[in-house]
């Protein structure tokens, strides 16, 4: 008996509101042709009842204090400017000396590298860059009272799984980079991979365009944004738009500039290197946490269990995304630039 679709959890809770007891909405998913558990009715509504939300909750839970504050934040960053080298086990008895506070280490690597800091080679430096801009940009959205409403948020990512059923995530390589990682890396036999591209607004998600190899100039443009981008405009955001997509080189292209001028495509530049201000970040880190809770077995599954979570991100869930960077522009320029962290 597999986990309720959304479909179903609203279903239930629609029953629940028009007063069904649990018995009776068990009986009408079953006409439905539905089989789940009257336990699992009963943690849906409880859900409900508690968080007013029937979709998966992120980590951490939702109503609950955030276990890392902005105090143990400035002292991750603090402690990796001064040495690139710490381990997440020493931050953690650094903070535990200075603040009492007992973080797990898994809690100290997951705010790291939410501050940007990624390991290359031997040591850690900051993906976060440019902090000057950042903190002009957002601070010219506060003066904006921005509430990007009408901005399609766009990325792309990498999901590795090797024979183990082991998954790693990473941005995907660019074209002028591919040699590099192969003389870096050779892949694990057994190891598969797929791409995925997508975009989101406060009026929901493009579809989900998955894809193996590299990203040119025209692929981007004739496999990516004339299929999935530019439907959605004219079905969605048929008055106006704002496109962001990162300063990937095979973006900035001049062929894609011209493509999207000639398409009526509406370029919406955020600073480079803020990985922090692109809400769908937020969708993948969700996508993630499904996929290790799924645990996929074969290429099939994994392409399965993205199809079947990319259902679940409705409206709702893009709105709460995009909202929550209201919070991430604030963080930024309280913390002078850096990652937010949020």
């Amino acid at each position: 008996m597999g986990r309720m679709s959304l479909d179903t959890r609203k279903r239930v809770v629609s029953l629940h509101i028009k007063g069904y007891r649990n018995y009776r909405i068990l009986a009408a998913l079953k006409e439905d042709g539905i089989s789940v558990s009257r336990q699992t009715i009963s943690l849906c509504i409880k859900k409900w009842v508690t968080h007013k939300t029937v979709l998966d909750r992120p980590s951490p839970r939702w109503g609950e204090p955030a276990k890392v504050s902005m105090e143990h934040r400035d002292m991750i960053d603090q402690a990796m400017e001064e040495n690139d080298r710490m381990s997440a086990a020493e931050i953690r008895q650094l903070i535990l000396e200075k603040t009492g506070a007992d973080l797990s280490v898994s809690t100290i690597k997951r705010a790291r590298q939410k501050l940007g800091w990624v390991l290359g080679g031997k040591k850690y430096t900051q993906s976060v860059c440019n902090r000057e801009t950042r903190l002009v940009w957002c601070i010219q959205q506060i003066a904006n009272k921005e509430t990007f409403d009408d901005v399609i948020f766009s990325d792309e990512i990498c999901i590795e799984m090797n024979a183990n059923g082991k998954l790693n995530f990473r941005k995907v390589v660019r074209d002028e980079e591919l040699d590099d990682l192969n003389e870096a890396e050779e892949q694990e036999e057994g190891t598969c991979e797929v791409n995925l591209w997508a975009a989101i607004s406060k009026r929901g998600a493009t579809g989900m365009t998955m894809f193996e190899g590299t990203v040119k100039a025209d692929f981007y443009t004739h496999k990516l944004l004339q299929p999935e981008l530019i439907p959605f405009i004219q079905r969605v955001y048929p008055d106006h738009h704002r496109f962001q997509q990162d300063t990937d080189p095979q973006h900035m292209n001049e062929s894609v500039a011209a493509y999207m001028k000639q398409h009526g495509i509406n370029q919406w530049l955020t600073p480079s290197g803020s990985p922090d201000l692109n809400p769908i970040e937020m969708i993948w880190t969700e996508l993630i946490y499904s996929l290790r809770s799924y645990k996929p077995k074969s290429k099939e599954d994994l392409i399965d269990a993205i199809r079947h979570f990319w259902k679940s991100v409705d409206p709702e869930k893009c709105q709460r995304c995009i909202n929550r960077l209201q919070k991430v522009i604030d963080q930024v320029i309280r913390r002078g630039g850096r990652a937010g962290g949020v």
